[in-house]
């Protein structure tokens, strides 16, 4: 029996140790040396970026940000202050801003139709975002650990909020959830 669960645990270590080195070798070979983190400017999918001396990012161009993950960082870095997304932007990459702690603010156009999982997660600095009549998607966990917001109104024309998307929002006092809400996950 021993060796049984031996065999099993080295299996699933192997297999672990595989899933996580593939989508690592995908990402670097995405990555270009204007893209690396810390960076001013860049693309992240169909988009732009670029990111100013007082920590104001910027994403411009007509399309869907890229997802990023857990072990791929974003190209900027963590140390923005505000995000502003320029009309033309479709969609909030997951993870696009995760851990982003000094983020107080950001700016989100009409033409933006979805919010990626964890987009926000871990910003915990973030006092305020005002989502548009546009998203119909917030994804998984889109603003977890976000301690400093204290109010949410999703607007109109979102039909699914994703698991655990304020979870952990310790400030939050008032949530507005409107009737076009089908689909809440955990």
């Amino acid at each position: 029996m021993k060796s049984f669960i031996k065999k099993t645990l080295a299996v699933l270590l192997s297999a672990t140790l595989l899933f996580s080195v593939v989508p690592l070798a995908a990402a670097a070979a995405e990555t270009t040396v204007q893209e690396s983190v810390g960076a001013s400017s860049g693309t992240t999918g169909e988009c732009t970026w670029t990111l100013d001396d007082n920590g104001v990012l910027t994403i411009s161009g007509n399309g869907e940000m890229r997802d990023y993950g857990y072990r791929f960082q974003h190209p900027w870095g963590d140390n923005i202050t505000s995000v502003i997304i320029n009309d033309g932007v479709t969609s909030i990459g997951g993870c696009a801003f995760y851990g982003c702690t000094g983020l107080t603010g950001v700016t989100i156009p009409g033409s933006v139709s979805s919010i990626g999982g964890s987009a926000f997660s871990g910003c915990t600095g973030l006092t305020s975002v005002t989502i548009p009549d546009s998203v119909t998607s917030i994804g998984g966990s889109a603003f977890s650990g976000c301690t400093g917001l204290t109010s949410v109104t999703i607007p109109d024309g979102v039909t699914s909020v994703g698991y655990y998307a304020f979870y952990k929002c310790t400030g939050l006092t008032s949530v507005t959830i409107p009737d076009s809400v089908t689909s809440i996950g955990w």
